[in-house]
């Protein structure tokens, strides 16, 4: 018997583009659980008890790290117990490459909307 996948949606867009919004909103709308991407790198920056920045370099300078939080991702979106919704930059190419029956959305704003709205986000 085939596992089918709970995902219904993927949602990404570059950061201050309301990614963040949009899944908030629409999961309390559906009453859908969701996952932000983000999560599953601050988690793997925190099991090596490291900086979110060193992580962040980590995975620069070793393709396999990088390699592995994409993977995991992968895994969760694929799998039978998969949140409805899947907030990442690359969520709908993978979701797109898995062939996955989900909608996927690409959010985006002007540059300059987004520094304003990083800006207020991060209270400057």
């Amino acid at each position: 018997m085939e596992m089918i996948s709970l995902l219904k949606v993927t949602i990404s867009g570059p950061p201050g583009s309301g990614t963040s919004t949009l899944v908030s909103r629409l999961s309390k709308e559906r009453k859908w659980n969701y996952l932000n991407g983000g999560e599953i790198f601050r988690s793997a920056a925190f099991e090596r008890n490291i900086t979110i920045e060193e992580f962040s370099a980590l995975c620069k300078n070793d393709l396999d790290v990088d390699r592995s939080l994409d993977n995991t991702l992968k895994e969760i979106m694929t799998s039978s117990d998969s949140p409805e919704i899947i907030e990442s930059r690359l969520c709908g190419w993978w979701a797109q490459e898995l062939k996955l029956d989900c909608i996927k959305i690409w959010i985006s704003a002007s540059d300059i909307e987004r520094a304003k709205r990083i800006q207020n986000r991060e209270g400057g």
